[in-house]
């Protein structure tokens, strides 16, 4: 299987259960957003110090101040996502239908903004799948 492959399906895996621990903890909000990004942030930087942290570089034409605003971009949409995320733990919705409705939006969220900002197509496979990732989630809610 190709390696970026076996990635995603392993981030799906891990994206997919992480929450389920989170939420067997019995803990929200600040509290347990603290502990998984503490976690997060010591097994990236582990990772960074065992493979050497990558130094901003110039790319696509892009001076290094625009890479690093962009990376503190992607940052700060990440951080309200964790901070969105916060609230499926308070939802009396089984945590298993949150996951699932959480993990179709990611890809048609990255469809549609890769279309607006990254200039990439919309294929129709991708417009099928949108399609049936939100008959998921219409079937997930029921």
């Amino acid at each position: 299987m190709e390696k970026g492959i076996l990635a995603a399906l392993s981030a799906a895996l891990f994206f997919g259960v992480w929450p389920i621990f989170s939420k067997l903890s019995g803990q929200n909000g600040a509290l347990a957003n603290f502990v998984i990004i503490a976690v997060t942030f010591v097994v990236i930087s582990g990772i960074f110090i065992f493979n050497g942290m990558p130094a901003p570089q110039a790319t696509a034409g892009r001076p290094v101040f625009a890479v690093v605003g962009f990376l503190l971009v992607a940052g700060l949409l990440n951080a309200l996502g964790w901070a969105s995320a916060r609230y499926m733990f308070e939802s009396p919705i089984e945590i298993s239908e949150l996951v699932m409705i959480m993990s179709i939006g990611i890809p048609v969220s990255a469809m549609l903004f890769g279309a607006l900002i990254m200039k990439e197509p919309i294929t129709w496979s991708k417009v099928a799948a949108a399609g049936l990732g939100g008959i998921a989630i219409w079937l997930i809610s029921k």
